[in-house]
């Protein structure tokens, strides 16, 4: 958690689930909550006026970092089952409702099934995870951390999830980890505490992975994040051969040396990193 949730609230200037149960985040050392407020054992405080069921079921939300109408840090609960992120027009008022005009009636989609919240982008003008562009309409599956971007930046979302009580986020599995990090930003790669050299497409593909680790990675997402700058079809995924796709995981693989095998194929659908032995 980044810290105590405080202020519970009704925001009655605003409209929609987003604008119903708006809460801030303080650091512990400095954030002082009303005494009347009672704080779950989580850290959340209770949405005034907001449905006692939803509040129960939350295990993760949204925090606001630029979107017109919100003030920083705003913090969306997420409840269980389907939400619609778009932009507010008369007549329609989506879940989480914003007001920049690049951004769609019906933008995206978040999703709970089975301990996984997926985002699935149905919009015109896109969406992106940690820099990357999502291809429209193949669900991701959002970690704790990622960073959502709505039609270019208009609105600038992060997703958290909310530690179950033995400190796990949203779902947990059991065996050795592999010590592994990617970073994108330096485009370096340690494991198990050594650099390696990993360049081009090959990191392209160990960073899309990575950010999906232990969850599989379908093809149209691997052809977006590695081969942004291709034409692209019908449904505005690259034109990259399924033979082009292969060729990079093999080499990935052998460059991976002992640890090739951490990369999973999921014939037919995708590859996934798999850092669990």
């Amino acid at each position: 958690m980044l810290g105590c949730m405080h202020d519970a609230r009704c925001c009655g200037s605003l409209s929609g689930l987003a604008r119903r149960g708006c809460i801030r985040v303080e650091r512990p050392e400095t954030g002082a909550r009303d005494a009347g407020a009672s704080m779950r054992q989580d850290g959340i405080a209770p949405i005034e006026g907001g449905d006692t069921h939803m509040e129960e079921a939350n295990r993760a939300y949204l925090i606001v970092k630029k979107a017109d109408g919100y003030q920083a840090d705003e913090v969306v609960p997420l409840p269980v089952g389907k939400v619609l992120l778009g932009r507010e027009t008369e007549g329609h008022q989506p879940d989480v409702s914003f007001s920049g005009k690049g951004i769609s009636r019906r933008h995206a989609t978040i999703d709970y099934e089975d301990g996984v919240y997926t985002l699935t982008d149905i919009s015109a003008n896109g969406v992106n995870v940690n820099g990357s562009r999502l291809a429209k309409g193949v669900p991701y599956d959002l970690r704790n951390g990622d960073h959502i971007s709505l039609a270019d930046g208009e609105a600038a979302l992060e997703f958290r999830a909310v530690p179950e009580p033995d400190g796990t986020i949203i779902r947990s599995e059991p065996g050795t980890k592999v010590d592994l990090c990617v970073d994108e930003r330096r485009r370096e790669v340690r494991l198990d505490g050594r650099s390696l050299k990993v360049s081009g497409k090959l990191f392209d593909l160990l960073a899309c992975l990575y950010r999906q680790r232990g969850h599989v990675v379908n093809h149209a997402q691997i052809k977006t994040a590695i081969w942004p700058e291709r034409p692209k079809d019908a449904k505005g995924v690259p034109e990259v051969s399924q033979q082009e796709i292969d060729s990079v995981v093999h080499r990935l693989r052998d460059q991976l040396g002992p640890y090739g095998h951490l990369v999973k194929t999921r014939r037919g659908y995708g590859y996934m990193l798999d850092l669990i032995q």
